[in-house]
């Protein structure tokens, strides 16, 4: 049982710290990454906008956003955060941890004029209850 005494913190990783906070992510997907895929993702990232929430020196939740570029009604052009890379240990889900991590990513968001936050939901249920609904029921992709 964690201790729910411990305040949750939150930090922004390094590209040397970045592997331990992905550990809550590749818990709640069930993956486990390569050296390859590590650094490959660690390229793409933008560090600055992760947020690990650590308990201790434990890393028990960890989220994260890409800026983006979305059209909008009206044809124009707005600032968006594309949320990724979200996910909280089972030990600490119910305590709040998911929310004060996604607070941190808009109030980023908001400082860098992104009035639009988007994402991809493995577990669409979760995002309601922070405002988010379904834009789509499906999507296609071509790629030379």
């Amino acid at each position: 049982m964690p201790d729910q005494t411990t305040p949750i913190t939150l930090r922004t990783p390094t590209r040397e710290t970045f592997r331990e906070f992905l550990v809550p992510a590749t818990v709640a997907f069930g993956e486990v990454w390569a050296e390859g895929e590590l650094e490959n993702e660690t390229e793409m990232v933008e560090m600055d906008r992760i947020v690990g929430a650590f308990e201790g020196d434990l890393a028990v939740g960890v989220s994260g956003a890409f800026s983006f570029k979305m059209t909008v009604p009206g044809e124009q052009e707005v600032g968006a955060a594309g949320i990724t890379l979200v996910g909280v240990l089972p030990t600490h889900r119910r305590r709040g941890i998911l929310r004060q991590m996604m607070s941190e990513l808009y109030r980023q968001a908001t400082e860098r004029g992104e009035p639009v936050a988007i994402l991809w939901a493995s577990e669409g249920a979760i995002y309601q209850r922070l405002g988010y609904g379904m834009a789509t029921k499906g999507a296609n992709f071509e790629a030379p």
